[in-house]
C-alpha cells in the first residue's frame, strides 16, 4: 500500500491512530449495556435530585386570603431546609383613577379578568404589614397569619414607558433565617381582589410630606369628582 495510506485495502486495518480503536461485537454490546444502565440510574435518581433541589432553592411561600389597606390575612408555608421568621409583607397596589368604572365592570362580569392599565392610575403606593403575633416556623411547617398596616407610601407614579403595560397589585412574604438572610415569595393578588383597596383611602393613609399635601389634596379631589360622576 502507498506510505501515505490511511488503510490498507486487502486486510481493512487502519494505518493511521485509528488502528489503536479496536471495537469488534463485544466491545459493541458492552458499550451499549453500559448506556442502557446510565439511563436507567439517570430516570431513578431524577426524583431525588429534583427534590434536593427544590429544597436548596425553596423560598418561603406566600398565599394571600384577604387584603384591605389596614390589615391583611395569608398563609405562609416553609418549604425550605431552615428554620424562619416571618418579618412582615409588603404589597404594591394601582391607585385607580376611575374607581367607580373599574367597580361597574367587576360587577358586570362577576370577575373583573382584565388588569388595569398603568395610564389608568395615578401610580401605586407600598403598604407594608407586620404580623400580629410573632410566628416562626420550622422547615416543612405552614400557618395562618395575620398582619397589620404599619405604613403607606404617598402615591408612586408609573415610568412613561410603563403606561400602556397592565399592572397588578401583588405582595411580597419577607422572612428571615438563621443565617439572618431575607427569603421570600411573591403572590399576585387578582382584579377582584384589587376592589378591597379603595384609591381614596390608599391616599388618605399616605405618607406625603409638608410639601406633599398640596398633592394629597390635588389627588383626592379628582377622586372625588370621579365618584361624583
Amino acid at each position: 500500500m502507498p506510505v501515505s495510506g490511511n488503510k490498507c485495502i486487502k486486510c481493512g486495518s487502519f494505518q493511521n491512530w485509528r488502528r489503536w480503536l479496536s471495537v469488534g461485537d463485544s466491545t459493541l454490546a458492552l458499550a451499549i449495556a453500559l448506556l442502557s444502565v446510565v439511563g436507567l440510574t439517570l430516570t431513578s435518581i431524577q426524583p431525588i435530585l429534583t427534590g434536593i433541589y427544590s429544597r436548596i432553592f425553596a423560598r418561603v411561600e406566600l398565599a394571600v386570603v384577604q387584603a384591605t389597606p389596614s390589615e391583611l390575612s395569608a398563609i405562609i408555608a416553609n418549604p425550605t431546609k431552615a428554620m424562619v421568621v416571618v418579618d412582615f409583607v409588603q404589597c404594591r397596589v394601582p391607585v385607580l383613577r376611575d374607581w367607580k368604572d373599574f367597580l361597574i365592570r367587576s360587577d358586570m362580569k362577576g370577575l373583573n379578568s382584565r388588569r388595569p392599565l398603568a395610564k389608568e392610575a395615578f401610580g401605586s403606593v407600598l403598604i407594608s404589614y407586620s404580623a400580629i403575633e410573632r410566628t416562626i416556623l420550622q422547615s416543612g411547617a405552614e400557618a395562618y397569619v395575620e398582619f397589620r398596616m404599619d405604613h403607606v407610601t404617598s402615591v408612586i407614579p408609573y415610568a412613561s414607558q410603563e403606561l400602556q403595560d397592565e399592572v397588578a397589585a401583588y405582595c411580597i412574604i419577607s422572612a428571615t433565617n438563621r443565617s439572618r438572610t431575607k427569603d421570600g415569595d411573591l403572590n399576585v393578588l387578582d382584579s377582584n381582589e384589587l376592589l378591597m383597596f379603595d384609591p381614596a383611602v390608599l391616599v388618605s393613609l399616605g405618607s406625603y410630606t409638608s410639601e406633599g399635601e398640596q398633592e394629597r389634596r390635588r389627588l383626592l379631589d379628582e377622586l372625588s369628582k370621579t365618584v361624583e360622576e
